[in-house]
């Protein structure tokens, strides 16, 4: 037996995206009652933003808007995102730092009921539109981060990055 759709994500609230155009949903992941949908294309600069929603009394109802602390112009963050318990990773594959574009991803926790910002992660060894952050992963106290072109050859490589308490 197939499962079929039960529900329908509608997104209903008093802080709407930017423009009309929004992507919301273009990575999703779930865990439990609580879902995280990214939205690399919100607003006008494609900054990007990661929703959280929870599930409550058969409805998604919106937790948080997860957005950098320090954004530039076609972040996308967004463009993947990930949840285990209280974290939230979001990949932002297309920023600009210091004239360079190289990629980020960005880790989110909930702490006494707030939304942080917890760390920004960039890999130990980029390139020039390496796209780290395309592709993310997160459990405990390990996120996972892909770059399709970290590599001189063209190859992609995976960074693992754990906790230490700090």
């Amino acid at each position: 037996e197939v499962p079929c759709v039960i529900d329908i994500l509608e997104v209903h609230n008093n802080t709407p995206p930017i423009n009309e155009g929004v992507d919301l949903g273009f990575s999703v992941d779930i865990e439990g009652d609580r879902l995280v949908a990214g939205a690399p294309v919100e607003g006008l600069a494609w900054l990007g933003a990661a929703y959280v929603f929870q599930r409550q009394n058969n409805q998604w109802v919106q937790e948080a808007r997860l957005i950098e602390s320090d954004p530039s112009w076609k972040d996308s963050l967004g463009r993947s995102v990930a949840i285990s318990g209280d974290r939230v990773i979001a990949g932002a594959p297309h920023p600009i730092i210091d004239d360079n574009n190289f990629g980020e991803a960005w880790v989110f926790r909930k702490v006494g009921g707030e939304w942080i910002e917890e760390a920004s992660l960039i890999p130990s060894i980029s390139r020039l539109r390496d796209f780290f952050g395309v592709s993310v992963a997160i459990q405990d106290e390990v996120a996972v981060v892909w770059a399709f072109l970290a590599d001189p050859s063209g190859r992609g490589r995976t960074f693992v990055f754990l906790w230490n308490g700090t």
